[in-house]
Protein backbone atom coordinates (compact mmCIF):
# COMPACT_ATOMS: atom_id res chain seq x y z
CA UNK A 1 0.00 0.00 0.00
CA UNK A 2 1.54 3.39 -0.68
CA UNK A 3 0.00 6.30 0.54
CA UNK A 4 -0.07 9.58 -1.61
CA UNK A 5 2.31 12.28 -1.92
CA UNK A 6 0.01 15.45 -0.50
CA UNK A 7 -2.27 12.97 1.99
CA UNK A 8 -2.11 15.49 4.49
CA UNK A 9 -4.01 18.44 2.14
CA UNK A 10 -6.30 15.96 0.72
CA UNK A 11 -7.22 15.12 4.35
CA UNK A 12 -7.56 19.07 5.36
CA UNK A 13 -9.51 19.89 1.90
CA UNK A 14 -11.13 17.28 0.08
CA UNK A 15 -14.88 17.10 -0.06
CA UNK A 16 -15.14 13.74 0.67
CA UNK A 17 -13.08 13.58 3.42
CA UNK A 18 -15.09 16.67 5.28
CA UNK A 19 -18.39 14.32 4.30
CA UNK A 20 -16.66 11.57 6.33
CA UNK A 21 -15.75 13.57 8.94
CA UNK A 22 -19.51 15.50 9.00
CA UNK A 23 -20.55 11.77 8.92
CA UNK A 24 -18.79 10.65 11.48
CA UNK A 25 -19.78 13.49 13.55
CA UNK A 26 -23.26 12.78 13.50
CA UNK A 27 -23.20 9.09 14.26
CA UNK A 28 -21.49 10.67 17.59
CA UNK A 29 -23.13 14.05 18.27
CA UNK A 30 -26.30 12.43 19.04
CA UNK A 31 -25.00 9.85 21.86
CA UNK A 32 -22.60 12.61 23.62
CA UNK A 33 -26.21 14.92 24.03
CA UNK A 34 -27.92 12.35 25.44
CA UNK A 35 -25.68 11.48 27.63
CA UNK A 36 -24.80 14.83 28.53
CA UNK A 37 -28.82 15.58 29.00
CA UNK A 38 -30.56 12.66 28.50
CA UNK A 39 -32.37 14.29 25.51
CA UNK A 40 -33.23 11.45 22.85
CA UNK A 41 -32.63 12.67 19.40
CA UNK A 42 -34.70 11.60 16.03
CA UNK A 43 -32.95 8.58 14.65
CA UNK A 44 -34.43 9.17 11.08
CA UNK A 45 -32.50 12.78 10.93
CA UNK A 46 -29.35 11.09 11.66
CA UNK A 47 -30.22 8.05 8.90
CA UNK A 48 -30.98 10.67 6.23
CA UNK A 49 -28.20 12.99 7.55
CA UNK A 50 -25.72 10.26 7.01
CA UNK A 51 -26.99 9.36 3.46
CA UNK A 52 -26.45 12.83 2.49
CA UNK A 53 -23.39 12.73 3.78
CA UNK A 54 -22.34 9.36 2.00
CA UNK A 55 -23.81 10.81 -1.21
CA UNK A 56 -21.54 13.76 -0.73
CA UNK A 57 -18.58 12.02 -0.24
CA UNK A 58 -18.91 9.88 -3.25
CA UNK A 59 -19.51 13.21 -5.31
CA UNK A 60 -16.32 14.39 -3.76
CA UNK A 61 -14.22 12.02 -5.31
CA UNK A 62 -15.41 12.84 -8.50
CA UNK A 63 -15.10 16.63 -8.42
CA UNK A 64 -11.74 18.36 -9.28
CA UNK A 65 -11.11 20.33 -6.13
CA UNK A 66 -7.99 22.01 -7.99
CA UNK A 67 -5.77 19.71 -5.68
CA UNK A 68 -2.52 18.63 -8.31
CA UNK A 69 -0.29 15.99 -7.07
CA UNK A 70 3.00 18.52 -6.51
Amino acid sequence: MKIVQNARAIALRSYSMWAFYLGAALLFIPEIVYIASGADVDPRWRFLGLVLFIVGGALGRVIDQGMNKE
